[in-house]
C-alpha cells in the first residue's frame, strides 16, 4: 500500500508488480478496515479493472479484487463505487424487517 500521492485517485492505492509491470492500482475509498488488514506486501491477488492514466501516471482503477476465496465487487461497469458489504438485510441505509412491505408509507 502506499501513502497518499498528490494527483492520484482518491482511495486506497496499492503498488503491485502485474503482467503489465509495476502499476499503481486504486481500490478507492470503500474497502473495509478488515479487508485492509488482510493485504500484505507480496501478497497474491487477482485484479480486474481499467487503466487509466491520471496526472501522467497510469493507474489500474480495481472494479474486481479476490483475495483468496473472497472476491469483492469495488466499482460498478461504469466506474462507480460498489457497496462492498451490503447484506441481504438491508437494502439502502434502511434495515428491513420481514413484514415490511414494498413501497407506500410504512
Amino acid at each position: 500500500m502506499t501513502k497518499p500521492v498528490m494527483g492520484a485517485p482518491a482511495g486506497l492505492n496499492l503498488l503491485m508488480d502485474g503482467s503489465q509491470g509495476v502499476l499503481y492500482a486504486n481500490v478507492g475509498s470503500h474497502l473495509d478496515n478488515e479487508t485492509k488488514k488482510t493485504l500484505a506486501p507480496g501478497q497474491v491477488i487477482t485484479i480486474k479493472g481499467v487503466v487509466r492514466s491520471f496526472n501522467g501516471t497510469n493507474y489500474l482503477l480495481v472494479r474486481e479484487l479476490t483475495l483468496g476465496q473472497q472476491t469483492l465487487k469495488v466499482r460498478g461497469i461504469h466506474g462507480m463505487p460498489a457497496k462492498i458489504n451490503s447484506t441481504a438485510s438491508t437494502q439502502g441505509n434502511r434495515p428491513r424487517g420481514k413484514n415490511a412491505a414494498v413501497g407506500g408509507a410504512q
